[in-house]
């Protein structure tokens, strides 16, 4: 039985007209970036393997571009591998006419496997360091980070918005999670190598730092800008439930590169190198 027309209704909840709008948004905003990584123009996007580890031998001429899911680097959906960092190679590789695939690796293995210098291979977007100068090749850079922000839980009265890396690693009650074999860049390494922040060592990816953040088994950890503001959109976790912080003293030059095993060929490498330049720059190298 249909009800009076002249009824009242209930009014909508205040809340649910601001969260219905946001909820639209991200989706919105997930699907363009989707969309907009997808239609490169001229750009042929390699399948991914996935059951890799050390089953995937690569053929005679086959370059191997080794990689982890780790949002907005690097994004596998349906198959490919888009974001920031994987963009920019797929359409330098392209350029060149090499033989590619992309291979999902564990972050920590990546630079095993380089280092055992079997194959003919690379890892995406890595920082160069002279220790790992010692044992790979690089190319040019492949994309440069907005500078590191710390995040930590919104109640941390230790952490300010606004900070600088010397009172905070000179706070010890903060414990610092620190990604295992992970390089933060050269400023951040050498100031973590002499102020001995109180650390938490970690394998753990990026949602999963949140919830040790969270359940207070560390108090805050390092990642991009672009990063930070990415895992908070995009995490399950209640992004109220964090708060960025910035840090006025670090600088903006982490370059991330492609590092690969001394089996990639100085010409291959020029080549690479020339085909980032003129896709980076517009132009082709000299």
């Amino acid at each position: 039985m249909r009800g009076n027309k002249n009824e009242l209704r209930r009014p909508q909840h205040p809340l649910m007209k601001n969260i219905i709008p946001l909820f639209i948004c991200i989706c919105i905003a997930f699907l363009v970036l989707v969309f907009r990584s997808a239609v490169h123009e001229g750009v042929d996007y390699k399948e991914v393997l996935l059951d890799n580890h050390d089953s995937a031998v690569p053929g005679e001429n086959e370059l191997q571009i080794h990689f982890h899911e780790r949002r907005p680097f690097y994004v596998s959906y349906k198959g490919k591998v888009y974001g920031l960092v994987a963009n920019p190679i797929s359409l330098a590789l392209t350029e060149t006419g090499m033989d590619y695939v992309w291979v999902e690796t564990p972050a920590k293995r990546q630079l095993d496997i380089i280092r055992e210098n079997k194959f003919k291979v690379c890892a995406a977007g890595w920082f160069k360091t002279p220790e790992r100068e010692q044992y790979a090749k690089f190319t040019l850079p492949v994309y440069q980070d907005k500078p590191f922000v710390a995040l930590t839980r919104a109640s941390n009265g230790l952490l300010k918005t606004e900070d600088s890396i010397d009172r905070v690693f000179s706070e010890h009650r903060l414990r610092l999670l620190v990604k295992g074999g992970y390089s933060y860049g050269t400023y951040l390494d050498a100031k973590i190598e002499m102020l001995s922040p109180r650390q938490v060592i970690t394998t753990a990816e990026n949602e999963a730092i949140l919830k040790m953040i969270l359940a207070h088994r560390a108090d805050y950890c390092f990642m991009t800008e672009e990063e930070a503001h990415d895992l908070l959109v995009y995490s399950s976790l209640n992004r109220l439930s964090f708060k960025i912080v910035h840090f006025k003293d670090i600088p903006e030059n982490n370059q991330r590169y492609l590092i690969c095993s001394k089996k990639v060929t100085d010409e291959e490498l020029h080549k690479i190198n020339g085909a980032l330049n003129y896709v980076l720059k517009g132009s082709t190298a000299e």
